[in-house]
């Protein structure tokens, strides 16, 4: 539920919250299901690897973060590493078009 609320008290908004349940015999349904927001989705155990490619097919963004039941980000996470992507993103854009490499 922790890693639940971490996500849901992002400075940055603008995101879906997936949770992949890979078959658990505890409460993850019912843990997902007391928040709005949250989109469940049940497999039988296929493991780790199964299950993100879950998270990534029933997705609908262009960037992914992956967390564990037991995982937390910090409030601004998601706000930092978008603006650093396109940061990146940005500077290589700028090479392509221009055909300069920069340096900082």
């Amino acid at each position: 539920m922790d890693a639940l609320r971490s996500i849901l008290c992002q400075t940055y908004s603008h995101h879906e919250i997936l949770v992949i349940d890979d078959g658990s015999t505890d409460d993850t349904r019912e843990v997902a299901a007391r928040f709005d927001k949250v989109k469940y989705f049940y497999q039988e155990n296929r493991g780790l690897a199964s299950a993100r490619n879950a998270g990534i097919r029933e997705s609908k963004g262009d960037l992914l973060v992956f967390l564990d039941a037991d995982d937390l980000l910090s409030p601004s996470a998601l706000q930092i590493g978008v603006g650093e992507l396109w940061g990146i993103l940005s500077v290589r854009l700028c090479q392509e078009i221009t055909g300069a490499w920069l340096r900082t």
